[in-house]
């Protein structure tokens, strides 16, 4: 039996199935299969809640969190990082030191502005 023959065989069987129910003539009650969900359901779900705060108490009573000595507010920070959504720049900025091809040559560039502002400020009248 190919499948357009195993598909038309259980579309009839609920098409039969479907009109007997409509010509029936005492209305079917529906059984019930498995179990409600209160106070099963409920029950069960707030026994697996109850054990998991329980194994966390545990665990919080079991291993207590370091207190350390107070901090100073005067003291100095060894190193001073950067926040988690800036780590990439920061990265950047590191390439030149382990990359020196990456380092960005910046000196020539500061040079050429220099000397072009103080050219245009000496011809008396900068930019316009």
């Amino acid at each position: 039996m190919g499948l357009m023959e195993n598909l038309g065989a259980v579309a009839s069987t609920y098409m039969e199935e479907k009109e007997k129910l409509q010509t029936a003539e005492e209305r079917r009650k529906r059984t019930r299969s498995g179990h409600g969900f209160w106070p099963h359901e409920v029950l069960r779900d707030s026994l697996i809640f109850g054990f998991m705060i329980a194994v966390l108490l545990f665990y919080a009573w079991l291993i207590p969190p370091p207190l350390h000595s107070a901090a100073d507010p005067f003291a100095q920070a060894g190193f001073v990082f950067p926040d988690w959504y800036v780590l990439f720049s920061y990265g950047y900025l590191r390439w030149g030191e382990y990359l020196p091809q990456f380092d960005v040559p910046l000196g020539p560039v500061v040079t050429s502005l220099v000397n072009h502002h103080s050219r245009g400020t000496q011809h008396g009248g900068g930019h316009s």
